[in-house]
């Protein structure tokens, strides 16, 4: 975990405490509960946690709040609290740190690092009572929140909102804000069957049964109190792709300033100086009120930009369609999917963009309610649901026919058997999560009989067999993997449960191969964790397949150790199985040198046995006992923490050292940070040595530093002229400076 992610984990501890003690329930939500089901803990990149409440428990966490039953510098903001509080949702905040995000610039409200608690409000399931509820609620933030937009997300409120505005600037806040709380937050928890979640962003309703009774979860090393039925949580919030792992541009973050150390009131005072708050707080509440006043010329603007690129990409697939002479029809008929999907692919990309048709968030909400269809024409159309239905784009096709609908397009026969078949694969995937196996696969079998080639559902088929873990189910298993892989060869998915099949055969090695393929063509992380689990119980089983003689003839070997150990979270038995297998495999010198350098990054080089694996090494290369003394000698230093010590020894003798002492100097003064100095030494053995091995050493050094560098100069993480600094520290000395400063430079051009 992040030093950030710590600190929100002791959050929720302290939360779960509370809770617990006192009865009341909550439930990890969104992002965090992704993070408990795929992680077992935080996202990765993840900065903030979510949890959820229903109103009942929210009112009892207010209470406790209010008689002094938290933990020191912890506040609760929220509006029923505070009513300067700008948000709708409340925090559990941590006063002595600081988390003060760009729109809380120009506040004076508490800044400190938080926990989000989101309110589930009781709600009819009646489409006007909640569209209210939607309108009331886009109002009520905008009133409390003078920052950010919220009514000109769903096109409403005009007159509204500068009624109440007029009434809060002539002292009737309270007024204002009690009626809409009462029109909101007064629906009784019996007489409803749905949730609101009490978020600005967009009008999330849920069936309460979703929630129910909370349930445990191992969450880091903490149980944690999550929705009685997670998964389907999840598909309603997320989709069905909920356990991919998104692409990097596609993972959320905040924009804030943090500091662990000092309290928000300490940091805001060094930079409010800089900040006029009053201006800016007017500023945003003068362009609230003329973006709402202009609405319609916002959204016009915007519906015809749109407009514009939906001409263009209809136009540029008509042309890619007629140049290809391609039958639609035909592909259709010859169960082509993979093929519709490639040549359709602009089109799908954009008809299906958050801009085009919209997202359940802050960012897609307006365009969510105002989606806009792009039209290819019937055939083409159904051609597009069909393919998409029948492979893993199944998730995104409900949305795109509900664009569809909302158009004014008629439903064909085959359009509404897609949208049957999307739905039924939805439902049955929350089945499956619910472990109604037997359900599960009489209807997927059902359904294979008239869709043989459906993706999702040979998946679903698949994964309840083997769910089920009966000896009995091994031969379907081969059967229904044999096809569903001649069918989808590249599925990352399917070939894990391949390689789950060959493990519960007992064919470990195959089944390990069959997992780091599935590494390569999936992103999903629920099967990745699976994977991380068996790895990480079966350790002494897995080490045994993988060490037989004769048994890994890969080429890609390392890849494939680098895969255990990372799955196998770096187990000490992993690592030394890693660099057993790879000291067995190298031949030259060079190969040598690279895995002895690599081996001493590795977490377990401070272990006997890798000291007696690096000493094998030394005596295939015939290094002298002098040498390897003096290996010997700076490892212990590295050991017992005294490089300073051994580098102070070294130089007080610097004119009788070898050449390995020098390079052995070198590696002392980095790890000291003294860059220069290393280098320098680095540099003597490269000019004056030639010992074949020493030089390799120095030029896997120097390759994999000029690599770093690269990436340094791609990212533009650094200023230039840094960079330049650290390639003269590094190689001014050397006579091919000018060529190594050419080589890194021209990576970022």
């Amino acid at each position: 975990m992040t030093e950030l992610q710590n600190n929100i984990y002791k959050y929720l501890k302290e939360i779960d405490e509370i809770c617990r003690k006192h009865g009341i329930e909550y439930y990890l939500a969104g992002g965090t509960l992704i993070g408990a089901i795929r992680h077992e803990g935080f996202l990765p990149w993840d900065d903030d946690a979510d949890i959820l409440m229903t109103r009942d428990n929210w009112e009892k966490f207010l209470r406790l709040y209010k008689e002094g039953a938290f933990p020191e510098n912890r506040v609760l903001e929220a509006t029923e609290i505070n009513v300067k509080y700008p948000n709708v949702i409340g925090r559990y905040m941590d006063t002595s740190k600081t988390a003060i995000h760009g729109a809380q610039l120009a506040d004076d409200e508490p800044a400190g690092m938080i926990v989000d608690v989101l309110t589930l409000d009781p709600i009819p399931a009646d489409a006007a009572l909640q569209q209210q509820y939607l309108e009331d609620l886009a109002l009520y933030s905008d009133l409390v929140n003078p920052k950010d937009q919220y009514s000109i997300r769903y096109g409403k409120n005009v007159k509204r909102y500068k009624i109440c505005r007029f009434l809060m600037k002539v002292g009737m806040t309270d007024a204002v804000l009690k009626y809409l709380r009462k029109r909101m937050f007064s629906y009784k928890e019996e007489d409803c069957e749905y949730y609101a979640l009490r978020w600005a962003g967009c009008g999330l309703f849920s069936r309460k049964e979703i929630y129910g009774k909370p349930k445990d979860i191992r969450f880091v090393d903490t149980d944690m109190m999550i929705p009685s039925c997670p998964e389907e949580y999840l598909i309603w919030h997320f989709g069905l792709d909920w356990e991919l792992v998104p692409p990097h541009d596609e993972r959320m973050s905040h924009n804030a300033i943090y500091d662990m150390n000092e309290g928000y009131k300490t940091v805001r005072g060094r930079i409010e100086k800089y900040i006029d708050g009053e201006r800016l707080r007017n500023a945003a509440l003068t362009r609230k009120e003329l973006r709402m006043k202009y609405m319609d010329n916002i959204h016009m603007r915007a519906d015809k930009t749109i407009a514009l690129s939906k001409t263009m990409v209809v136009a540029e697939q008509k042309e890619l369609l007629a140049r290809q002479k391609v039958d639609v029809r035909e592909l259709v008929e010859q169960r082509q999917y993979a093929t519709i999907l490639e040549i359709f692919e602009p089109y799908i990309t954009f008809a299906t963009s958050r801009p085009v048709i919209g997202r359940q968030d802050f960012s897609g909400a307006f365009r969510y309610y105002r989606p806009i269809f792009t039209d290819i024409g019937t055939e083409n159309f159904e051609a597009v649901i069909t393919a998409m239905t029948h492979t893993e784009s199944v998730s995104r096709v409900a949305r795109f026919l509900e664009v569809f609908r909302l158009s004014g397009g008629t439903m064909t026969p085959c359009l509404q058997e897609m949208d049957d078949l999307a739905e039924e694969i939805k439902v049955l995937s929350e089945r499956f999560w619910a472990a109604e196996y037997d359900q599960v696969r009489s209807r997927v079998e059902e359904l294979l009989e008239k869709y043989p080639e459906n993706q999702s559902l040979l998946r679903l088929e698949i994964k309840t067999l083997l769910r089920q873990e009966e000896e009995d189910n091994n031969l379907l298993l081969h059967k229904w993997i044999r096809k569903a892989r001649s069918l989808y060869p590249e599925d990352g998915e399917l070939e894990k449960y391949e390689g789950d099949l060959a493990v519960r055969e007992g064919n470990i090695l195959q089944g390990l191969l069959l997992y780091y393929g599935s590494s390569e063509h999936s992103i999903n992380g629920v099967i990745a964790l699976d994977i991380r689990r068996y790895l990480r119980n079966h350790i002494q089983e897995t080490v045994k397949a993988v060490e037989v003689p004769g048994a890994l003839e890969l080429k890609d070997l390392e890849g494939f150790l680098d895969y255990i150990c990372e799955r196998g979270e770096e187990h000490p038995k992993y690592v030394a199985l890693k660099y057993r297998l790879l000291e067995k495999k190298a031949q030259t010198t060079e190969e040598y040198a690279a895995l002895n350098l690599k081996m001493e990054e590795a977490s377990w080089s401070l272990t006997e046995e890798f000291e007696a694996l690096r000493e094998n090494g030394f005596v295939k290369l015939a290094m002298s006992k002098e040498d390897q003394n003096a290996r010997h000698e700076y490892k212990k230093a590295q050991r017992q923490g005294t490089l300073q010590e051994y580098a102070d020894s070294c130089q007080q003798r610097y004119d009788e050292l070898s050449y390995t002492e020098h390079k052995l100097l070198g590696d002392a003064f980095v790890q000291l940070h003294l860059i220069d100095k290393g280098y320098a030494e680095y540099h003597k053995v490269k000019n004056e040595s030639e010992d074949a091995y020493l030089q390799a050493e120095i030029r896997y050094v120097f390759d994999q530093e000029i690599q770093k560098m690269k990436m340094d100069f791609e990212s533009g993480r650094y200023p230039e002229a840094v960079l330049i600094h650290g390639l003269k520290k590094r190689f001014g000395q050397s006579k091919d400076y000018e060529n190594i400063i050419s080589q890194v430079t021209s990576a970022a051009e």
